[in-house]
């Protein structure tokens, strides 16, 4: 009888841990996927450290508070820098 209780305790404690991790969590490491956007100069007119954001880009904070300066041209041209924080964008 001890044997079997003894099995039991392990079946249990092994299907605890392999439902371990499962579901939508957020890693830190998960976070960073993707290109880092730079910080911007400083200038809100110059956008010498901005970076351009192509069709079906997608951009995701990192950190919070996280702000990003985005300029829209005529021709549908986007550039991008952060203000502050720390933001991805994914290609």
């Amino acid at each position: 009888m001890l044997n079997k209780i003894k099995w039991l305790i392990a079946f249990l404690f092994a299907l605890m841990l392999s439902s371990c991790g499962g579901g939508s969590t957020t890693w830190g490491i998960d976070q960073d996927a993707g290109k880092s956007i730079p910080v911007c100069n400083g200038d809100i007119d110059s956008t010498t450290n901005a970076i351009t954001v192509k069709a079906g880009q997608k951009v995701k904070k990192v950190i919070n508070p996280t702000i990003v300066r985005i300029w829209h041209y005529q021709n549908g041209e986007k550039k991008i820098c952060v203000v502050q924080g720390k933001a991805v964008i994914n290609e």
